[in-house]
């Protein structure tokens, strides 16, 4: 999350599971005003937003999959939806990564990859 006053470039927001780069893709069309977007699916990895800071908001990350790049984990809610599927009751966390996302970047695709 953006605190009021800090540079948008400063927070980015990270997806997980394989479905998520819909999600990605759509904070990434109708997120205005919302951080940047990375995402570790599919081809939406090769795009990595250019970003200095180390605040990240994580979706589908539990806390086991992230404690290999985030330095601070803090649950924040869960998704929630009518239908059931695989991203229902899915993690929403604010994340500290442990060094910038360029950095960790190969930590984040490894914690995704099957």
């Amino acid at each position: 999350m953006r605190r009021p006053g800090q540079p948008r470039s400063r927070v980015t927001q990270h997806t997980n599971t394989c479905s998520l780069s819909a999600e990605a893709g759509a904070l990434e069309l109708f997120g205005r005003g919302l951080p940047p977007v990375a995402s570790a699916d599919v081809t939406f990895r090769y795009w990595r937003p250019p970003v200095a800071g180390r605040h990240a908001i994580l979706v589908g990350f539990g806390q086991g999959k992230a404690s290999g790049f985030c330095s601070g984990y803090t649950l924040l809610g869960r998704i929630e939806m009518p239908t059931a599927n695989q991203e229902r009751g899915l993690p929403i966390a604010r994340c500290t990564l442990g060094s910038s996302l360029t950095a960790e970047w190969s930590s984040i695709l490894r914690a995704t990859d099957p």
